[in-house]
């Protein structure tokens, strides 16, 4: 899509101009700065430990989310903040036992957890096992990076997890063989577009260990 500014799309021609959603394109070409989904700024503000306004003013970086960016999704400072922190900030606090990098990943994978809202509440409810965002900032880049990683981390157990499970049937297992092998192939059949797709991969698979072994 072409570049804009404000002058060049109101002489758009009118037809080409009807086909495009305002607020649909890139905010950053008219504004200079760009739009955030809420769960960008709630994985923001929780990340940065932004709990109050002035927080967010002194600290933030240049195209990073302002307070006017959270007003104008939560409706007022005070209901960012409700929505963000629950009304607390005590998963905020440091002083709890330190976790690794790897637990962070079986906790996201064990638990479910691949979206930033559904983090937070196994955190409230469960916060002798879910690692804080404390942990979180200190042993990523952030959110999302251990988000990506958990995904190709569960993608390649699973398949590790499937082709023992082959070797033991002598066959290639179906899905009920793999529920019942308590095996999760959800994210791996997503990966690869279904699961006749996945028995490819997994036969491609044992073809290059079988040519590394001769």
């Amino acid at each position: 899509m072409a570049h804009y500014k404000l002058k060049d799309f109101l002489k758009l021609p009118a037809e080409e101009r009807r086909q495009k959603t305002f607020s649909n394109i890139n905010e950053k070409r008219f504004y200079g700065k760009r739009s955030f989904s809420k769960e960008e700024l709630i994985t923001y503000l929780t990340i940065n430990r932004f709990d109050s306004s002035r927080k967010l003013m002194d600290l933030r970086k240049d195209n990073e989310p302002t307070v006017y960016d959270c007003v104008k999704t939560f409706g007022s400072w005070k209901e960012t903040k409700k929505a963000v922190f629950g009304g607390g900030i005590d998963d905020l606090i440091d002083g709890e036992p330190e976790c690794d990098a790897e637990y962070l990943v079986k906790a996201v994978i064990e638990n479910n957890l691949w979206t930033w809202r559904r983090y937070l509440e196994a955190r409230k409810k469960r916060p002798d096992i879910i690692p804080s965002s404390h942990q979180i900032k200190k042993n990523w880049k952030a959110f999302s990076d251990l988000i990506n990683f958990s995904k190709a981390y569960s993608i390649k157990h699973s398949a590790v997890k499937f082709l023992n499970l082959k070797n033991k049937l002598g066959r290639m297992p179906t899905k009920k063989d793999c529920e019942e092998a308590g095996i999760n192939l959800e994210r791996a059949i997503d990966k690869f577009g279904g699961k006749r797709e996945f028995d490819k991969f997994i036969k491609n698979m044992e073809m290059i260990q079988d040519e590394i072994k001769k």
